[in-house]
């Protein structure tokens, strides 16, 4: 019997919750990396943003890495994940000019 809901699996669901549950106990811990995705849980805790809430709002981020990681075809970087494409392609459009200059030189 497939258990679903209007909000999806609720099996899938759970397991998305307790990863972000587990990202946020590591980041309460200092072992989650300097990265986007740890700066922006400071600034959820500092903002004063319920634990429930900064747990479903990390979920629902993951589940947007998770989608772009399938979509772009992509491996996952820690220092990418949580950063914007239209950020990502601004840092990397100078790399490409490098490259292209260093090639034609």
């Amino acid at each position: 019997m497939c258990i679903r809901d209007s909000n999806g699996d609720r099996v899938a669901r759970t397991y998305v919750i307790q990863g972000a549950a587990s990202i946020y106990m590591q980041n309460c811990k200092n072992q989650l990396p300097e990265c986007q995705l740890r700066r922006w849980l400071e600034e959820q805790i500092k903002r004063g943003k319920p634990y429930g809430k900064i747990i479903v709002s990390l979920a629902a981020k993951l589940l947007r890495i998770v989608w772009a990681l399938l979509t772009y075809k992509e491996k996952f970087h820690i220092h990418k994940a949580g950063v914007p494409r239209s950020v990502l392609a601004a840092i990397e459009r100078p790399q490409e000019s490098t490259v292209a200059a260093e090639a034609a030189a």
